[in-house]
C-alpha cells in the first residue's frame, strides 16, 4: 500500500468507526467515554476542569415529587433530544421545549409529564432539576444548544440548535464555515456560530478524555457557554451524507492514532482517573 500509494479515502467512515466503538462497549462492558454519559459524573469532571456547569438537584424525583420552584429546568435522568424537558420561569409560566408549547401551571405540567411516560417519550419516572439557563433574561429566550463533535483535541463539526419557539439547526466547521451534512436539511437556519475561545475550550476538554470521539454539549447563556452533557453516541449518527461520513471518519482514525501515541508516551489523564475511587477505571 505505501509503495504504490493506493488511495484509501473511501475506507474511512464515522458511521463504521462509531459502531465498532459501541461493539467494543458491548464486549468490554465499559469504555472511558461511556463513564461520562452519567450526568452527575460529567458535571463533577467538568467542574474539576473549572468549566461552568449549572446547579442541579442533589437527588432525583418522580414526576409528582418535584418541588414547585421557579427558575428551573426539569429533565429526565435518561433523556435525549429534549424529550421531557420543561423550562419553569414562574409557576404559571412553563414551556415544554420538545413540543414547543406553553403550559399553564404545575398541575398541567405534572399531567404532561405523566403522558410523557405513558407515550414512551420518557422511559423512566426519574427526573432532576437544574438551574434555568437563558440566552437573554430580559426576553426570556431559552439557551440555544452548541454541540461540538470532538475528536481528541480536534473539532470536526459544530451543531447549533434553537429549540423554541421553532426548532432550527445550523452546522459549522471548526473554521467557521456553514456546511450541509445531510441531516436536518429541512430545518436549517443561519446561526451565530462560536468564538475561537469557545472552540479552544471544547478542544481542551476533549484532550482530557481518553477516547477518540465524544460530543461535548453546551448551552449558550447570556454570559457565555455553560456545560450541558457529554454524548458518546449521538442519535442518528448514521444519517450523515457520504462526504460528511468519510470526512468525520478521517477525524476519528486520526484521533485514534494520536490517542494511542499519547498513551504510549505515558499520558496519565489524571482528571479522568480521579473520577473513580482508587484513581483508575477498569
Amino acid at each position: 500500500f505505501s509503495e504504490d500509494q493506493i488511495p484509501l479515502e473511501q475506507a474511512a467512515s464515522f458511521r463504521a468507526s462509531l459502531t465498532t466503538r459501541m461493539r467494543e462497549h458491548q464486549l468490554r462492558g465499559t469504555l472511558p467515554e461511556m463513564v461520562l454519559d452519567d450526568k452527575q459524573i460529567a458535571y463533577q469532571f467538568t467542574k474539576n476542569l473549572d468549566v461552568r456547569t449549572p446547579e442541579i438537584s442533589d437527588r432525583t424525583y418522580t414526576f409528582d415529587e418535584i418541588p414547585e420552584q421557579s427558575g428551573i429546568a426539569i429533565k429526565p435522568v435518561d433523556g435525549a433530544g429534549a424529550r421531557g424537558v420543561y423550562l419553569v420561569y414562574e409557576n404559571d409560566d412553563i414551556i415544554d421545549i420538545k413540543q414547543s408549547k406553553e403550559i399553564a401551571n404545575w398541575q398541567v405540567l405534572r399531567k404532561d409529564m405523566e403522558r410523557d411516560l405513558i407515550a414512551g417519550r420518557v422511559l423512566q419516572d426519574e427526573w432532576f432539576t437544574e438551574e434555568l439557563i437563558l440566552e437573554d433574561k430580559n426576553t426570556k429566550t431559552p439557551a440555544r444548544d452548541i454541540k461540538f463533535y470532538c475528536f481528541y483535541g480536534k473539532v470536526g463539526l459544530i451543531l447549533e440548535i434553537v429549540r423554541y419557539p421553532e426548532l432550527k439547526y445550523c452546522w459549522w466547521t471548526a473554521s467557521g464555515e456553514r456546511v450541509a451534512t445531510g441531516k436536518y436539511g429541512e430545518s436549517l437556519f443561519k446561526g451565530k456560530g462560536v468564538s475561537q475561545d469557545e472552540l479552544e475550550l471544547a478542544k481542551a476538554i476533549s484532550l482530557e478524555i481518553p477516547a477518540p470521539f465524544i460530543r461535548i454539549d453546551f448551552l449558550r447563556s447570556d454570559t457565555g457557554l455553560v456545560f450541558g452533557e457529554f454524548t458518546p453516541k449521538p442519535g442518528n449518527y448514521d444519517e450523515f451524507d457520504t462526504p460528511t461520513d468519510k470526512w468525520l471518519g478521517d477525524y476519528f482514525l486520526d484521533a485514534q492514532g494520536r490517542l494511542t501515541a499519547d498513551l504510549l508516551n505515558g499520558k496519565q489523564f489524571l482528571h479522568f482517573k480521579n473520577l473513580t475511587s482508587g484513581g483508575s477505571i477498569d
